[in-house]
């Protein structure tokens, strides 16, 4: 108890540190990991979170037109647009990569049929009976898009079990059961951040990122900026993290010219 106490204390002190500085273009707040260490929700939530297969394989670039970089909309805010589900919670489980999948597979739904209310798919499915991926120790997102492209995704409350943070025997789904699938997949590396929006303006787009837990862990508001957060890693050797990227837009919030914006998988009060 008071070693838990201790390293709440210890977070605090670092969360008020932080906020009182002027210059930050982010706050940040105590929340449910105000009382695990660093060593703790790094083990618990990134350590086993994104696993590179042995042989990457990068596809060619899709053959649909894609927008030129001058027609590309100054911002691009799926979540706003309504194409965006409410963010769920993977707890202590390596599940990022299953909760991506499945968030960019209801924006593709809800965006290219037009839908008003946002499908909400079964991140268990995915965990359960995708055996490429390793559930809570890990995947890698074009497997899982490799899956639901042959086995498609059955909404949250078709599968047998709701979310338990951990993997479980594969119920198949009965023939009946509406799936969802995406007719293909694929993989760019070393993207600019033009063709970053091109495909964005399109959809959510899936991407894997090193996520530091001095920066991300009591993230509240604001922008994160680079000098802050190294969450790139054109090696992808470390990346340990998927999260699902929403949309693009600019700032003047602290020097910040441009942002990104992520949906992540640590429940619906994390972040803004």
């Amino acid at each position: 108890m008071s070693t838990r106490f201790g390293i709440f204390v210890e977070n605090y002190d670092l969360i008020k540190t932080h906020n009182e500085d002027e210059s930050s273009s982010f706050k940040k707040a105590v929340n449910e990991f105000a009382d695990l260490s660093k060593e703790e929700f790094t083990s618990r939530y990134l350590s086993a979170s994104m696993k590179k297969p042995d042989t990457l394989r990068l596809a060619e670039k899709p053959a649909h037109k894609m927008l030129k970089a001058s027609n590309l909309p100054e911002s691009v805010d799926w979540n706003a647009a309504g194409k965006v589900s409410v963010p769920g919670n993977q707890y202590s489980c390596g599940s990022c990569w299953a909760w991506t999948t499945a968030s960019t597979l209801e924006s593709l739904n809800a965006i290219e049929n037009n839908l008003d209310k946002v499908p909400h798919y079964s991140v268990q499915y995915l965990l359960d009976c995708d055996d490429v991926n390793d559930a809570c120790d890990g995947g890698w997102m074009l497997d899982a898009y490799d899956f639901t492209r042959e086995m498609g995704i059955v909404a949250w409350d078709d599968y047998a079990r709701t979310y338990s943070s951990r993997k479980n025997k594969c119920v198949i789904p009965r023939a009946t059961t509406p799936k969802f699938r995406n007719n293909d997949a694929f993989e760019e590396d070393q993207v600019t951040n033009e063709r970053l929006k091109e495909l964005v303006a399109k959809q959510p787009v899936g991407i894997a990122i090193f996520s530091s837990w001095d920066c991300l862990g009591f993230y509240s508001s604001g922008v994160l900026m680079e000098k802050d957060c190294i969450c790139s890693d054109p090696t992808k050797d470390d990346v340990n993290h998927a999260v699902t990227l929403v949309g693009y837009g600019k700032s003047e919030r602290a020097g910040c010219s441009e942002y990104w914006l992520i949906r992540n998988s640590w429940g619906a009060t994390w972040g803004e």
